[in-house]
């Protein structure tokens, strides 16, 4: 969100504007359109989870947390044992 009603969507790993609008119920359209969980996997590699010693299942659903916009930076600071700040930098 931009401001109170204009959002962009932007390319995560190239920062590309890939949607933008005024309007909250289009975000979530665009949202829907260009993100979705069970399709999020098919491209991505199964993650190396030896190091940490969690099963692949638990890894993609703390994955699927820490990414939605809905969790507040503080809950993901608080178990990830970083500062707030960190937080939003990575985000």
């Amino acid at each position: 969100m931009t401001s109170a009603t204009h959002w962009e969507l932007h390319d995560w790993l190239t920062g590309e504007l890939v949607a933008h609008g005024d309007n909250p119920a289009g975000l979530r359209a665009a949202l829907a359109g260009v993100c979705h969980a069970d399709s999020m996997y098919d491209e991505i590699p199964e993650p190396d989870t030896a190091d940490t010693g969690l099963p692949p299942s638990l890894s993609r659903a703390l994955e699927e947390w820490v990414c939605d916009p809905a969790t507040p930076d503080e809950d993901i600071a608080q178990i990830a044992g970083w500062p707030v700040a960190k937080v939003r930098d990575h985000r």
